[in-house]
């Protein structure tokens, strides 16, 4: 599958609505944790596939952390696009997404169902998403989430 293939087929199986009325978790703020302000304000109010992470400041890749479960299974797919389009990606962001996609590194329970509640269909984007990203560069993040888990969708 090619890349155009791979992007409409994430954009047929993840909903652009509803829009998470909250992209930070309860208690994330700036005092406590970096990204919050870039994190909130290149995600809030928007639908999925209109957020351009090429946009993203410096300290973006912490939203990983700082958002909520809600905005993180909502805005996930803008993060899939975004690292298929991009030929030379922010490394610090790829890499953050690249560890937070292996279901052996989730963060919390509710991370970690997101992921075992996919259908066949989502576990196929993953796993295309990550053999892209595979073929663009070298990556032991990518390697290791396909390893763990991802390549008995293939």
């Amino acid at each position: 599958m090619n890349d155009d293939q791979i992007i409409k087929f994430i954009k047929q199986e993840f909903p652009d609505s509803p829009i998470p009325k909250s992209v930070l978790k309860e208690g994330a703020s700036q005092n406590l944790y970096d990204g919050v302000d870039a994190t909130d304000e290149l995600l809030k109010n928007k639908k999925w596939n209109e957020v351009n992470l090429n946009s993203a400041k410096n300290d973006f890749w912490h939203c990983f952390t700082i958002m909520s479960n809600q905005a993180f299974e909502y805005y996930f797919p803008a993060f899939l696009k975004h690292f298929i389009y991009e030929k030379k990606p922010n490394t610090l962001l790829l890499d953050a997404f690249l560890d937070v996609i292996n279901p052996r590194n989730a963060i919390n329970d509710e991370r970690l169902e997101f992921f075992l509640n996919f259908d066949e269909k989502k576990e196929k984007i993953v796993f295309l998403f990550l053999e892209a990203i595979l073929k663009r560069r070298n990556s032991k993040l990518a390697k290791e989430a396909l390893e763990d888990y991802w390549d008995k969708f293939s």
